[in-house]
């Protein structure tokens, strides 16, 4: 399995994340929910055969977004085989890479979230000592 990337999202609670594994290999996602917490998984794109070569790239994004509302539960996982996906780099090794929105906080707790940081800030920027305090911090 390869290093997950994360990108933060502008959304608080909602991170953007790209999983891959090469051929014969596969992607689970869902995997590390707390148990009774369902995470939000949201696919954005999905690509296999040759990483570069696009040409000898398919596009399995609604096939991988099928999959992912068939299951019933988590973790999912999307084997990285040509049964699965079909082979559209004949004779080259392939990737399977799934880029997907993981929304871990409900929009009421987002929004609850975003209330104390709006607090936080208002208070911090009225702060009559706020030089003082943003040097002790430092």
């Amino acid at each position: 399995m390869d290093a997950i990337e994360t990108i933060q999202s502008p959304l608080l609670g909602i991170d953007c994340c790209t999983k891959g594994c090469w051929e014969y290999g596969a992607i689970v996602l869902g995997e590390s929910e707390p148990l009774g917490r369902p995470a939000g998984l949201h696919i954005l794109s999905a690509w296999f055969g040759d990483p570069d070569d696009q040409g000898c790239q398919k596009d399995i994004t609604s096939a991988a977004r099928e999959l992912l509302a068939s299951q019933n539960s988590l973790p999912v996982e999307f084997p990285a085989t040509t049964k699965m996906w079909g082979d559209p780099a004949r004779f080259r090794m392939k990737r399977l890479e799934v880029t997907y929105q993981h929304v871990w906080l409900d929009v009421s707790e987002r929004e609850a979230l975003q209330a104390l940081q709006r607090r936080v800030s208002e208070k911090a920027q009225n702060a009559p000592d706020l030089e003082e305090l943003v040097k002790r911090l430092g």
